[in-house]
């Protein structure tokens, strides 16, 4: 899964942008002095290990970088988990020199992942741009950016102007979208980036301590994801055996899976709905649920339900995954979000009952039905997803216009999907 903490260690091997490294702390490149306007951003990341340089102490700071060392540069610094080699790309096969990386970084979401090809070599300004925003989740703050778009592409157009609105680049009579970006200009870029990001989280954590609560029990969490509750992080202090369903009726909460680099699990009761989720924009992440005989998320609210880097799991009883029931969803942009998450239970991965569905780079393994289609809405976003060792992977209850919607984003254990149309 693309950032799952499952394991973070990275074993792609940097060959042509960093041939033989100096050590990481080795920052007094012969061709890069503190005159060098690249010097900083240079001087960050070799000291912590994210560039380096050449074995005749240079690092030659003007040489072209491409989009395959690019993803090399990004399994470093986001410390992106190596991925198991998937043909994803045509042109990238497992003997390519980046395959890890460029697997790793596009489980990640960084390059295209609905493209059919990677196209690799020389990185342009405007891609670059638009492979910094997805790295590292960048958004738009609504700020008007007077500057030349005109020449920028479609598709980069929203990414270079998010870059404008962080400060990370000042060119705005032309940004000079089609030219390859260098060693040195990516690092720099690379530094604001990562610098700005820093600052933004330091900001957010200050407002967010008094919003949070870490809760040791199932009454606490139960009180915390009431109405009354004013609380809008809630963190598991500790695994959490329940006896209950509990209701989660606090509007705009965000239930977090641990505290204190720890990671924590709940373990459904017998029979009883883990969570039933009745509360709009409700954000669970990195949550483990076990269920026992029910269903770990019955959603009934409005919309915004999310469910990121999260954990499914029940191998021996009828337990299901996630069922999506919403029948208000007029003019709602996505009844429920799920993305990054591993669901493998006997029953029902994912049942869609009625809203808008998103589903983007999760697992589903080991159902009986990996995804339901109850509802005759088409999901609003379907790629990336991962079916393995289900009895039936889709099971669509009603005929859509164009079944081959769900087909090439996603990747089935089988050379084609096992789908049952009624």
């Amino acid at each position: 899964m693309s950032k799952i903490n499952i394991s973070m260690l990275l074993t792609a091997l940097i060959f042509v942008l960093f041939v033989q490294p100096v050590e990481a702390a080795t920052i007094n490149f012969k061709d890069v002095d503190k005159n060098n306007s690249h010097y900083e951003g240079i001087h960050y990341l070799t000291e912590r290990g994210i560039i380096s340089g050449y074995k005749d102490n240079t690092y030659k700071p003007d040489r072209t970088i491409t989009r395959s060392q690019t993803a090399a540069l990004f399994t470093k610094a986001l410390n992106l988990p190596k991925e198991k080699f998937i043909k994803v790309y045509r042109d990238v096969d497992k003997n390519h020199e980046y395959a890890d990386a460029i697997i790793s970084s596009w489980r990640a979401g960084i390059f295209n992942r609905t493209a059919s090809h990677f196209n690799d070599g020389p990185l342009t300004r405007e891609q670059m741009a638009t492979v910094l925003v997805n790295a590292y989740d960048l958004k738009d703050n609504g700020k008007a950016v007077n500057a030349k778009f005109a020449n920028i592409s479609p598709s980069h157009r929203g990414n270079v102007k998010i870059l404008f609105q962080q400060g990370i680049t000042n060119q705005k009579k032309d940004y000079r979208p089609s030219e390859t970006v260098t060693r040195g200009q990516f690092a720099t870029f690379l530094y604001k980036v990562i610098k700005n990001k820093a600052s933004d989280e330091i900001q957010n954590d200050d407002k967010v301590k008094n919003d949070t609560v870490v809760v040791y029990s199932e009454k606490e969490l139960a009180n915390a994801l009431s109405s009354s509750s004013s609380y809008k992080i809630v963190e598991l202090g500790n695994d959490i055996k329940l006896i209950d369903t509990i209701y989660v009726k606090n509007d705009g909460a965000k239930i977090k899976g641990y505290s204190n680099n720890l990671t924590y699990k709940l373990v459904g009761s017998p029979g009883k709905t883990v969570f039933k989720v009745e509360a709009s924009n409700v954000h669970f992440d990195q949550v483990t649920v076990i269920p026992n005989n029910s269903i770990a998320f019955h959603v009934v609210s409005r919309e915004g339900f999310q469910l990121t880097h999260g954990f499914i799991r029940s191998v021996n009883d009828s337990s299901s995954g996630i069922i999506v029931e919403d029948k208000y969803a007029a003019g709602v942009d996505a009844s429920a979000t799920i993305t990054d998450t591993a669901i493998i239970v006997p029953n029902i991965g994912v049942s869609f009952a009625g809203g808008i569905l998103r589903l983007k780079d999760n697992l589903i393994e080991n159902a009986l039905t990996g995804l339901k289609f109850t509802s005759i809405e088409s999901p609003r976003q379907f790629e990336g997803n991962i079916f393995f060792s289900n009895f039936e992977d889709i099971n669509i209850d009603w005929w859509p216009e164009r079944i081959d919607m769900f087909l090439p984003l996603n990747h089935f254990d089988y050379k084609t999907p096992k789908i049952n149309l009624r």
